[in-house]
């Protein structure tokens, strides 16, 4: 039986490069090590790399409680937990044993060797699981981070303050391109120009105009700008100026300040629409693991497999972890 580590990304640790381990948990101090496997053949890199996730507290607290008895309960916990390259394992259990001569209970060490393959295959997974779980409860955390910031009145004025700066830049730089005498190099130039300009003036809309501020964080999130009518007359004369998504074009990354940017990051459209939707419908916990283009921005390009989210269910991994809990009136 042997077994492949799946691609985690991690804080790096150094670990001896005789330890063929793949996996490592280390109850006591809550953390799991992970081998990311061989990036070739040659000897000094035989070995792997690896990385190391800190559990919190109570992810940690679950993982133990929630496992079956046969392999951690109140009295006879897991310590450490390790699976090779080979397949092999090493379970170091505690047990509390009374001592009828003292009349005292003291905690027992001992290595823990009857586990059958299929009972390592299921501990390795679920304690994988965790890895990845730690991470998600550390987005969602980062996610509601940034709704904060993102949700503060100063922060939404700016963003408009910077978008009508621009706005009104354009605005006072075209002003000669609708003069009645202004110079046109194609038919219909001056048309074109002034309907430009009404589409400038009204695209760029304020946050009293939203009643959500998500609302209005999407808005810039999908802000375009029109493009002019020189470059459509260059790119696409034959269709009418204005009347599709290819003349509009997304330039806020120029137009949002830098710390704006800074706040705002690549998934921060998807942070608001589903922060907006969990209040307006409610999302279950269910959901909110099957939503594979969630999962997959979480972790990486490759959604949250079923047997993933089975484990987490199964385990109840994610109880009491207020990071992902709903706040209160939503």
């Amino acid at each position: 039986m042997a077994f492949n580590p799946e691609d985690f990304v991690f804080e790096p640790v150094d670990l001896p490069k005789n330890d063929p381990t793949i996996l490592e948990y280390d109850a006591l101090r809550q953390i799991i090590i992970v081998r990311l496997g061989e990036s070739n053949d040659t000897a000094e890199n035989k070995q792997g790399d690896y990385r190391m996730c800190q559990l919190s507290d109570q992810l940690n607290e679950n993982l133990l409680n929630h496992l079956p008895d046969k392999f951690s309960n109140r009295n006879d916990k897991i310590i450490m937990f390790w699976v090779t390259l080979e397949g092999k394992y090493g379970l170091v259990k505690e047990k509390l044993k009374y001592d009828f001569k003292t009349q005292e209970s003291n905690w027992v060490r001992y290595d823990y060797n009857k586990l059958t393959d299929s009972e390592v295959k299921e501990l390795f997974d679920v304690i994988k699981t965790a890895v990845w779980t730690q991470n998600y409860v550390a987005r969602v955390k980062e996610e509601k981070t940034i709704l904060q910031l993102a949700r503060r009145e100063e922060y939404l004025g700016q963003l408009h303050a910077d978008r009508a700066k621009k706005r009104d830049y354009l605005l006072r730089t075209s002003d000669f391109r609708v003069l009645p005498d202004a110079p046109s190099t194609f038919e219909g130039e001056l048309s074109a120009w002034v309907k430009w300009r009404v589409e400038v003036r009204n695209c760029v809309k304020s946050p009293v105009e939203f009643e959500d501020p998500d609302d209005y964080l999407l808005y810039n999130l999908e802000f375009k700008w029109p493009i002019t009518p020189t470059e459509w007359h260059e790119t696409d004369p034959d269709t009418e100026y204005l009347s599709v998504d290819s003349h509009y074009t997304e330039s806020f990354k120029t137009d949002i300040s830098p710390a704006a940017l800074e706040d705002i990051n690549k998934s921060v459209k998807q942070i608001f629409e589903y922060a907006k939707r969990r209040r307006e419908g409610g999302v279950s916990t269910e959901e909110e693991l099957a939503d594979s283009s969630r999962a997959g921005e979480l972790l990486s390009d490759t959604p949250l497999p079923k047997k993933m989210r089975d484990i987490i269910n199964r385990y109840n991994l994610l109880y009491d972890i207020t990071e992902i809990q709903p706040p209160a009136g939503e």
